[in-house]
């Protein structure tokens, strides 16, 4: 409990106080870790225009897509640029927008069992980054890349069978 604890509040510090900072020790960069930044663009094409909101939240996730891209890939480490504070905040800001909307129309469980992939897999890549492992870094930022847009496609697209996305 004491690591997930000591995470929290890394990241807390990486959004706020060391916004720029970059929080990875090596200078490497991953094509995996970049070619799955794209799969946040998948959500995009599971969100019905239905107002002017939706078509904000589209754009939100085009975005996210260039930040993680940008911050994972383009800048990597350990060079520090606000673009790395800024992809933090957006991920921060999408993973919890997604969880609102998700208990709008879902129960707590739904929404437990639908994050718990992504957040593990996020929570392992930052594990391992404090053990410098970078090959289960890399393996475990991926699926955080892969996971999480995919769930979020399958829950925008059932929300949207019924409702409209923002109502």
């Amino acid at each position: 409990m004491d690591r997930v604890v000591r995470i929290f509040k890394e990241h807390l510090e990486l959004i706020t106080t060391k916004f720029t900072k970059a929080n990875h020790p090596w200078d490497r960069k991953s094509k995996w870790v970049g070619y799955t930044a794209f799969f946040y663009l998948l959500p995009i094409f599971f969100i019905k225009d239905t107002s002017k909101w939706t078509t904000f939240y589209k754009i939100m996730w085009a975005v996210q897509t260039l930040f993680v891209f940008s911050s994972d890939y383009v800048f990597g480490n350990p060079k520090d640029t606000p673009v790395h504070g800024i992809d933090r905040l957006l991920a921060t800001t999408m993973t919890l927008s997604m969880i609102v909307i998700t208990l709008k129309h879902y129960s707590i469980w739904f929404v437990f069992a639908g994050a718990f992939f992504p957040v593990y897999f996020v929570y392992l890549s930052k594990v391992y980054t404090a053990k410098k492992d970078w090959d289960k870094y890399v393996f475990y930022q991926s699926a955080w890349h892969v996971t999480g847009p995919i769930i979020a496609s399958y829950v925008l697209y059932d929300i949207q069978k019924k409702h409209k996305l923002f109502e």
